[in-house]
C-alpha cells in the first residue's frame, strides 16, 4: 500500500492518492527461494557429512589385504548405506537408539541378542557413526569375539547421562572361558575407538573378560 497526500497552496490536505498492489505471488516466490536455499544448505551440510565418514571408512580400514580390503569397504558402506535409508524414511528427524541397534546387529545376532534401554532418540548427525560402530562391533563379534560359538552370546544396554545430555551404550560379549592372552586389541578396535572419538566426539573404554569382549561408549548429545 502507497499513499501520498495532495496539497493545496496553503498546505492543507485536499486528498490522499492511494494505490495498492497485491504481492502474494511475489512473497509465494520469495518464501520458495528461501525453502530452496535452506534445503540446498542442508543437503551440502549432509552431503560433506556423508563423505567425512566415507573418508574415515578408507582410511581406518585395514589395506595389508586388498580382498579383505574391498570387502570391509564394501560391508560397510552397506552399513552406512541402510542407515542413510533409516534417516530418509524419518525425514532426517530424529531416530530412537533401539532402531539403530536393531538394524545393524539383528542381522548377525538375531537368536543371540538382548536389548535393554530406554528411548534416546539421536540427532541426525549422531546416527551414521553410531551405526558404523555397532557394525564393526558385531562383525568382530562373529569373527573373533563371542558369536564365533554356538552358545555366545551379546548384551547391548544403553542409559541416557544427564549431566552431559549424553548417553552411554554398554556391549558385552558372553561365551566360552577363555584365557585373557587370546583376547588381543585388533584393527577393528582401533576402528572402533576412532569413530567414536572423532564422529561422536566420545569415549570408550574396552575389557577383554573371561567370558569376552566388555565395551563402554559415552557419547553427547548436541
Amino acid at each position: 500500500m502507497h499513499t501520498s497526500p495532495l496539497r493545496a497552496d496553503d498546505g492543507t490536505v485536499d486528498y490522499i492518492f492511494a494505490s495498492q498492489v497485491d504481492v502474494t505471488e511475489r512473497r509465494r516466490i520469495e518464501a520458495l527461494e528461501a525453502t530452496e536455499r535452506r534445503l540446498l544448505k542442508e543437503v551440502d551440510h549432509r552431503a560433506k557429512n556423508v563423505m567425512a565418514i566415507v573418508e574415515s571408512i578408507v582410511r581406518l580400514s585395514n589395506a595389508q589385504d586388498p580382498e579383505r580390503y574391498a570387502a570391509a569397504i564394501q560391508m560397510r558402506v552397506q552399513a552406512l548405506a541402510r542407515v542413510h535409508t533409516m534417516l530418509a524414511e524419518s525425514g532426517w528427524t530424529a531416530v530412537n537408539i533401539e532402531d539403530v541397534v536393531r538394524q545393524q546387529v539383528i542381522p548377525f545376532a538375531e537368536e543371540r541378542l538382548s536389548l535393554e534401554g530406554p528411548s534416546i532418540m539421536l540427532p541426525p548427525p549422531l546416527v551414521q557413526p553410531l551405526a558404523l560402530v555397532l557394525h564393526e562391533l558385531v562383525v568382530n563379534a562373529t569373527r573373533h569375539g563371542s558369536l564365533l560359538f554356538s552358545e555366545g552370546q551379546i548384551a547391548v544396554k544403553w542409559m541416557a547421562l544427564p549431566e552431559n545430555h549424553g548417553f552411554e551404550l554398554r556391549w558385552d560379549e558372553a561365551g566360552p572361558r577363555r584365557e585373557l592372552g587370546e583376547w588381543k586389541p585388533g584393527f577393528g578396535s582401533m576402528l572402533i575407538a576412532a569413530m567414536v572419538e572423532t564422529q561422536l566426539k566420545g569415549t570408550v573404554h574396552k575389557t577383554w573378560a573371561e567370558s569376552g569382549l566388555k565395551l563402554r561408549i559415552a557419547v553427547p548429545l548436541h
